[in-house]
């Protein structure tokens, strides 16, 4: 990470001597630049090259599954997390369901498999308001008290 794009280019090409010394390669085809800011950067403004590629600039990326996106906002992330959440969800609602399991199991379940998936990563994006994550946490309570 770099405030300058002389400072990422530097950073950069220090990577591509370590690399060149300890025989490791990076793929220039995956590795992306992310300008964060309250702007889109316009396409070809900012060149950053790396071991003779030039490096695409795009305006989100996803790391260990985490959405970041060039506004510093984490609602796409939040969003994506609630998705597979979600799925988790009605699979317990199903299982619990054709078992016939009492509320007290299915809240505790859902502390166990379902909440372990709505805060991934919150450390990171927890910061800012979470009505989405509330939202499932809310269905769910309407689903099994009917």
């Amino acid at each position: 990470m770099s405030n300058t794009c002389k400072g990422l280019q530097s950073a950069l090409s220090s990577l591509e001597q370590y690399c060149k010394i300890w025989k490791l390669e990076v793929n220039s085809d995956k590795t992306k630049v992310c300008v964060f800011g309250s702007r889109k950067v316009k396409k070809g403004v900012i060149k950053i090259m790396y071991n003779g590629h030039l490096l695409e600039v795009v305006d989100s990326f996803k790391y260990l599954g985490l959405s970041f996106n060039f506004n510093g906002k984490f609602y796409l992330c939040k969003k994506h997390i609630v998705s597979q959440a979600s799925r988790a969800m009605f699979s317990v609602l199903s299982k619990g369901r054709k078992h016939n399991l009492s509320t007290d199991t299915m809240l505790d379940l859902f502390d166990k498999m379902i909440v372990p998936i709505l805060t991934y990563g919150s450390e990171i994006w927890a910061y800012e308001e979470s009505k989405v994550i509330e939202m499932l946490h809310l269905k769910f309570c309407k689903y099994i008290l009917s």
